[in-house]
């Protein structure tokens, strides 16, 4: 796509929410960003989700533009959940990949000593385990899959969003975020980053 953007045969536009340009090493990542700068320079368009890349780009055409999301599919779920009554226990929730669980890992003590006081429960959905000796919280894992998420987010009573202080999450788009907004669930998230955004441009929080 690239080359024959670079033709003029193309007319190319380039949207990504999270850094494609940071992945891997070595020689992999010595490629992965000379064709992050061909696509870049040879777009017509630049879409992104955060203001790093919309500072870090400021000299191409790029504009910041939020991912869709599916926001009647998680009404209805939420709708059918709520039908089928409330839990006991507060349902603390969060939904990504192995990559990505370490994000949340620092809040894992503190959810298990709040579970000796208080009925809550934990959902991971993408992993197969949370590699977290919990003693109190009880903890279900899930494993990711488009119809998981629809049915299993709305059911959730607080979505967990959390990046940690490297430049690297600067860089992270806010998918976890709108889908917990799309499917009506309440969240927590830094007050750095994208989480920080799109609480300041939403007033959610």
């Amino acid at each position: 796509i690239s080359f024959a953007a670079l033709l003029g045969s193309k007319r190319v536009i380039f949207d990504f929410s999270d850094p494609v340009d940071a992945i891997g090493s070595g020689w992999r990542l010595r490629i992965r960003l000379l064709a992050f700068d061909m696509m870049v320079r040879s777009a017509k368009a630049v879409l992104v989700e955060n203001r790093y890349y919309q500072r870090k780009l400021s000299d191409r055409n790029v504009s910041q533009a939020y991912g869709p999301v599916d926001v009647g599919r998680y009404q209805k779920s939420r709708t059918e959940s709520a039908s089928r009554g409330l839990s006991s226990r507060l349902r603390v929730g969060w939904t990504g990949s192995p990559s990505t669980l370490r994000f949340i890992e620092p809040l894992f003590a503190p959810l298990d000593a709040l579970a000796a006081e208080f009925e809550i429960e934990l959902v991971l959905i993408g992993v197969s385990g949370s590699g977290y000796s919990f003693q109190q919280l009880p903890v279900t894992c899930l494993p990711w899959s488009e119809e998981v998420e629809f049915r299993e987010v709305p059911q959730f009573d607080l979505g967990l969003h959390s990046l940690d202080q490297t430049d690297l999450s600067l860089k992270r788009g806010a998918g976890k975020i709108f889908i917990y907004m799309a499917a009506g669930v309440p969240f927590i998230t830094d007050a750095r980053g994208i989480g920080l955004d799109v609480i300041t441009e939403s007033g959610a929080g």
